[in-house]
């Protein structure tokens, strides 16, 4: 952040202070200086300016071109659960860091407590994520891949919930049951946890909406954000629930997704029912290496150069002969598949053993080959 060093904005000990302090010291007018504004305007850049500058930075330190994006891997980075609770509660802004130890939040306190006293029990993993209540009510929750809502849990009905429903299975207040329809999309918007999910979320949400405005699917797939779901570093993180290709329910998390790849979600993913492997970090029912051992195998069954490519998660190919898209060329510059392949030797890491001694092989007798050539050429020109 911009640290502005006008006399009047510093503190104690002359310390400086940093653009959000300066704006909320433009109310207090030193008593010396009476009624004079424009001397105070000299010093002093307005309310507006310092915001922006301040925003600006926020998001270039934080949003889609930040330094971190695209620097790890993100096959296998979902930690393994079997059914996925969202509980509805307040919004994003007023999430504290750690909304489920929250005195201060008892709806989302007693649910991960309960949720932790049952651990032992439970006939299967069980992840809690607060979502907003923004066309919901406090207390309202989500269940995947059950694909069921329960409409207005109270503080005193948690501990029964989570022992008649996730524990034992029966059908507990079942007059306030409901059947979910669609597909439904939760992005990270956990601002006070990082400012990352804080930055990237908000823009995702904002493009999801119009995307499935302008698609007029606005009854058949739904927007939320949602809290701390784990890597933050690969914001903007996106989690899926829709029919797979089997007409399944399956739970799916993508990383490093930016506005321009929500289309691409939204058609592909939603649309046709296929995985986006280059945004894949892993799905609801595998493990780590599970996860791992799936994107190995679409690896494996990439039958071009283009589709290796593809699955890298740092680069988005258009055409095999032209330019690429996204951070390749955002941060080689020259936007070229050779500058790609250059700095995406992470995402292949799983190659076989024996594919990159084959590789090597191949390499070695090509330049073979070539030596040979030479030789016969000079011996053939010696000669005549």
């Amino acid at each position: 952040m911009r640290v502005l060093q006008s006399p009047l904005l510093r503190g104690p000990s002359s310390r400086r202070v940093d653009a959000r302090d300066a704006c909320q010291r433009l109310t207090r007018v030193p008593h010396y200086l009476g009624s004079r504004p424009a001397l105070i305007l000299r010093w002093v850049p307005s309310y507006q300016s310092a915001m922006a500058n301040s925003s600006a930075e926020v998001a270039a330190d934080h949003g889609f071109q930040r330094a971190d994006m695209y620097k790890d891997p993100l096959a296998g980075t979902v930690h393994h659960y079997e059914k996925h609770v969202f509980l509805c509660y307040k919004s994003p802004k007023s999430w504290p860091a750690q909304l489920e130890t929250s005195n201060d939040d008892e709806l989302p306190r007693l649910f991960a407590t309960s949720l932790k006293a049952k651990k032992s029990v439970m006939p299967k993993k069980i992840r809690l994520t607060i979502t907003d209540a923004a066309e919901s009510s406090d207390g309202d929750v989500f269940i995947f891949p059950d694909m069921v809502k329960y409409k207005g849990l109270t503080a005193s009905e948690i501990e029964g919930f989570v022992d008649e429903v996730l524990v034992n299975g029966s059908d507990f207040l079942s007059e306030r049951k409901e059947t979910l329809q669609g597909s439904h999309i939760f992005v990270c918007a956990h601002e006070r946890r990082d400012m990352r999910c804080g930055v990237c979320g908000p823009a995702l949400i904002d493009t999801f909406k119009k995307e499935i405005v302008d698609r007029g699917i606005t009854g058949e797939v739904f927007i939320r954000s949602c809290s701390h779901i784990g890597g933050h570093k690969y914001a903007g993180n996106v989690l899926i629930y829709s029919p797979d290709a089997n007409n399944e329910v399956s739970g799916h998390c993508y990383g490093y997704v930016t506005p321009k790849d929500v289309p691409l979600l939204l058609d592909e993913h939603i649309g046709q029912r296929k995985i986006i492997y280059k945004l894949w970090r892993g799905q609801m029912g595998l493990s780590e290496e599970e996860q791992k051992m799936v994107y190995q195998k679409w690896l494996e069954n990439s039958q071009s150069h283009e589709e290796l490519l593809e699955g890298c998660p740092c680069s988005q190919v258009k055409e095999m002969n032209g330019p690429t898209t996204g951070c390749c060329k955002d941060k080689s510059g020259d936007g070229s598949k050779s500058s790609c392949w250059g700095r995406c030797t992470s995402c292949f890491s799983s190659w076989k053993k024996s594919d990159t001694l084959a590789a090597l092989a191949v390499v070695a007798a090509v330049g073979a080959v070539a030596v040979a050539f030479n030789l016969s050429r000079r011996s053939s020109q010696g000669s005549s």
